[in-house]
């Protein structure tokens, strides 16, 4: 079974009597238009992501013009993950049950749990994606849209989520070299330099990453208008600003762990003191 035949069943097992509101944490990048990608999606229809017509929109039109707050349709493919996104946005939309899509951008401190030994080690961060920007998001701000939209319920107009898609960011978007500094002053002030070993990639270290992963994250740091795209939807729903690096490394979530414990683990205390 597909990824995208898996999330189709889970969504055809939801009962709209029962199921009175879905919030769906996603990505950035996920739109509507990319169900229509496979042509069993649309069979006979003629359908695809460069030309909906209204015969193609079984989810009403002004739900549909809603999905996509950046015109960005410059991709003509996009990686299976992310049909996967879409084909289960739309057949939720299609079935009649309210839902908020929260499409969240890169996490905070993600890219480095990987080689955060490394980095303590050789004061280096080895990146195979290359030299990046991109306005990180806190797991902790994501768990508090979701929160609030779970607790705001479905209800139409201002206030209300009801078929509402959110895309949340950080702030700012920062350079690698940027992070890294954040990363170092929460420590004890060391160097943590950049390495680019995107020229060393092999199709073994693909498959050894995950091919899926592999073409999913690279699909977004390729495309940098919407990698790079800083979104406003968090502070119109919150009413506050993102939380940058240093709060999120500094400043223990609802998991009681700084962003800092989570990237090095047990290797510091939430003060940011090594221990080992």
């Amino acid at each position: 079974m597909t990824l995208v035949e898996q999330h189709k069943t889970f969504v055809r097992a939801m009962d709209p009597r029962v199921v009175k509101h879905v919030v769906r944490l996603g990505c950035i990048g996920t739109r509507l238009e990319r169900a229509f990608e496979l042509p069993e999606l649309a069979p006979g229809t003629g359908c695809d992501n460069r030309t909906l017509t209204e015969q193609c929109l079984v989810v009403p039109a002004e739900i549909h013009a809603r999905n996509n707050p950046y015109a960005v349709h410059s991709v003509t493919s996009v990686p299976h993950v992310m049909r996967a996104y879409a084909s289960a946005e739309k057949l939720i939309l299609e079935r009649g049950i309210p839902l908020t899509s929260i499409r969240g951008g890169f996490f905070m401190g993600h890219f480095f749990k990987s080689t955060h030994q490394h980095m303590l080690e050789k004061g280096a961060f080895p990146s195979v994606f290359g030299r990046v920007s991109k306005p990180d998001v806190s797991s902790n701000d994501l768990g508090d849209i979701c929160a609030k939209v779970i607790l705001d319920g479905p209800a139409d107009g201002e206030g209300g989520h009801r078929n509402e898609f959110y895309e949340v960011t950080g702030a700012s978007n920062e350079s690698i070299e940027e992070i890294l500094a954040h990363i170092a002053n929460a420590i004890d002030g060391r160097e943590i330099r950049f390495e680019d070993t995107s020229s060393t990639v092999t199709e073994v270290m693909k498959d050894r990453i995950g091919r899926a992963r592999w073409d999913f994250v690279s699909h977004l740091l390729e495309h940098k208008e919407i990698s790079e795209r800083v979104s406003p939807d968090f502070k119109r729903v919150m009413g506050r600003e993102p939380e940058g690096y240093e709060e999120y490394l500094s400043v223990a979530g609802a998991a009681g762990q700084t962003g800092l414990q989570e990237i090095f683990g047990s290797k510091f205390t939430a003060q940011g003191v090594l221990t080992e």
